[in-house]
């Protein structure tokens, strides 16, 4: 991924400089992409890979030099520059852990911020408060620390890296490894709002800050006030993000996401263009004409992205700039990214829906109420589980217990006492942190991007809101009316119907009432078979030709153990690709052959 690299305590590593350059343009994997190296002395070494629009800013002092990733919204350079001139202080007066909260609760982006002391070759590292891009590190048995947005630049500087086998069956089950775990033994991913303070001889690692969402102080507000209230909110969020000189890309589907923002971004008069995709599997033509239908209220042109199925080649590249962490399903993005490319150019923001009501605004089913935290665990795997439990036990020889003690140990750290409000924060910082933020860091390999969603005020807001006032998208639908009655009207796909219809309050309340007595794996074949799904798999599909040619290579039944590939055609093509992700990281990890090299004209 694009992104910075550093190692601190450099001399305790086996590699020279020039190896270290080597590893570090061997990740310009994309075109337009670079590697720059920053700083590298006997103690440390900073680099970076990025293409030209990618944001790295760099600040000078006289002894510090500040590294900030990413971009922040809501403060000028003037501003920015003085309060950053203020954390180096408190750095000096040992007083960044109390600084830290405040800041970054008035601080909105989406960051990682590097502070460089050059004098004493100590490195500092702070992030968002969501920790909205993946950032990874381990120390290693000699003391030297290894940091990085790529895995594999860790992997390739220590030697003593192996597979993690829990994450991997992690992965099978939930599409995402929990709390820290990457597919790296003790490699650890950064977490939201934490401070890393890192030097010849200390490593301290700190978590400055983390919502709590027992505290509800607008449940008791007039649900109107908190609706215009929250459609202030949100519309500073776009004002801040989008009214730059970079051309604003939406892409508009049949959902409900996306069309926010876009509505957002309409009432408050700030230009884009709307792009969707036409694509050959899958029930497209409905979310293209709903999509045709909200670009004529907004008054914008809706370019419509021919794609293809994806070839084995972007299945491939996939691979290697996420390394695992984002399931190789998610390939058919990437004719798309080239599609948009091909119409837009590069300086662009890429501006998706991602995130929107399914984990921020709206409960759709009930939830039931948890006498204690293993109760909560078993919920959140049978509930958000791809595969069952047992059957990923059975494939990964990894205990249900061992999933089960996990969970526990995780939910027991946040800081909520009411079990319901642990299951939100689960939900609703836990799993974008390690599942929906690696997506939106595939976008960000090719274009900027950004949303409105993760606005810190907006956020904050609205999970202060009752849980109540969330069911069955009504806060959801209050704040989408404030923008556009008339994109509300248009039906939503899922539904087929406006939210706002009879026919599809009556579906919202059906799904709310009855979802609930289902188990999870239940729940997906039934999604899969309701909204176009995937079929049974062919005996000569390419996904199971691929699987075979993966478990010939030594070592990879190790992780996962196939009995019988015919047996796999009863499980959804999700599933299928998501043991080719393992299977294709193990490869990637171990310096294996990759199989789906083999494969790079195929279209899966």
């Amino acid at each position: 991924m694009p992104g910075l690299s550093l190692i601190v305590n450099k001399n305790r590593i086996k590699k020279n400089e020039d190896e270290l350059k080597t590893i570090l343009s061997s990740q310009n994997y994309l075109s337009g992409y670079k590697s720059e190296i920053f700083l590298s002395n006997n103690e440390l070494f900073i680099g970076w890979n990025k293409y030209e629009q990618y944001p790295v800013t760099v600040f000078t002092y006289d002894r510090y030099s500040i590294i900030i990733e990413g971009e922040i919204y809501n403060k000028s350079e003037f501003i920015l520059k003085k309060e950053l001139t203020e954390i180096i202080g408190v750095i000096d007066e040992k007083k960044i852990l109390s600084f830290l909260p405040k800041w970054l609760l008035s601080t909105d982006g989406d960051f990682i911020i590097y502070i460089i002391d050059r004098k004493l070759n100590e490195v500092y590292i702070f992030n968002d408060v969501f920790g909205r891009l993946p950032l990874y590190y381990k120390k290693n048995e000699n003391g030297a620390v290894i940091i990085s947005r790529y895995l594999n630049f860790i992997n390739s500087i220590d030697e003593t890296t192996s597979l993690d086998r829990i994450a991997v069956a992690q992965f099978l089950l939930l599409g995402y490894m929990i709390n820290k775990r990457t597919l790296l033994n003790e490699t650890n991913q950064f977490r939201p709002a934490s401070f890393l303070k890192i030097g010849k001889h200390s490593f301290e690692e700190n978590i400055v800050y983390q919502f709590n969402f027992d505290d509800k102080s607008y449940a008791g507000e007039k649900f109107r006030d908190n609706v215009r209230n929250l459609s202030d909110l949100f519309g500073k969020a776009c004002i801040d993000r989008f009214n730059g000189d970079e051309k604003n890309i939406v892409t508009l589907s049949g959902g409900l996401d996306s069309r926010a923002v876009a509505s957002c971004m309409y009432k408050n008069k700030i230009p884009f263009t709307a792009a969707t995709m036409q694509y050959k599997n899958g029930s497209s033509a409905e979310e293209e004409k709903i999509a045709l239908e909200l670009s004529e209220i907004y008054n914008v042109q809706c370019n419509i992205i021919d794609i293809g199925l994806p070839k084995g080649d972007d299945v491939y590249t996939l691979l290697k700039i996420k390394e695992g962490m984002n399931s190789l399903a998610t390939s058919q993005m990437l004719p798309f990214y080239d599609g948009i490319k091909g119409q837009f150019g590069d300086d662009i923001n890429f501006i998706t829906g991602d995130n929107g009501d399914k984990i921020i605004f709206t409960f759709n089913e009930q939830i039931k109420k948890f006498s204690n935290l293993r109760e909560l665990a078993e919920y959140i795997i049978t509930q958000h589980s791809i595969i069952d439990v047992d059957t990923v036990s059975s494939l990964t020889n990894v205990h249900k217990e061992e999933f089960i003690n996990e969970f526990i140990n995780v939910l027991s750290q946040l800081p909520e006492e009411d079990l319901l409000q642990k299951y939100v924060h689960f939900r609703s910082i836990e799993k974008p942190h390690k599942y929906a933020f690696q997506g939106e860091d595939r976008h960000r390999h090719f274009f900027i991007n950004k949303t409105p969603f993760w606005s810190v005020s907006f956020f904050d807001y609205i999970m202060k809101c009752s849980d109540r006032s969330k069911i069955k998208h009504k806060l959801f639908g209050g704040l989408l009316n404030s923008f556009s009655p008339e994109a509300t009207a248009i039906p939503y796909s899922n539904f087929r119907a406006s939210i706002n219809s009879l026919k599809g309050k009556a579906f919202m309340f059906a799904v709310y009432n009855l979802s609930h007595y289902l188990p999870g794996g239940l729940k997906g074949g039934l999604k899969a078979g309701f909204f176009g799904g995937n079929p049974l798999i062919n005996p000569e599909d390419t996904v199971l030709n691929l699987l075979k040619a993966q478990y010939s290579n030594p070592g990879l039944s190790d992780f996962i153990k196939i009995e019988d590939f015919d047996s796999l055609r009863k499980f959804r093509k999700i599933v299928l690709f998501n043991i080719i992700t393992m299977f294709s990281a193990i490869e990637l990890f171990n310096n294996k052959s990759i199989s789906l090299e083999k494969f790079g004209n195929s279209e899966f």
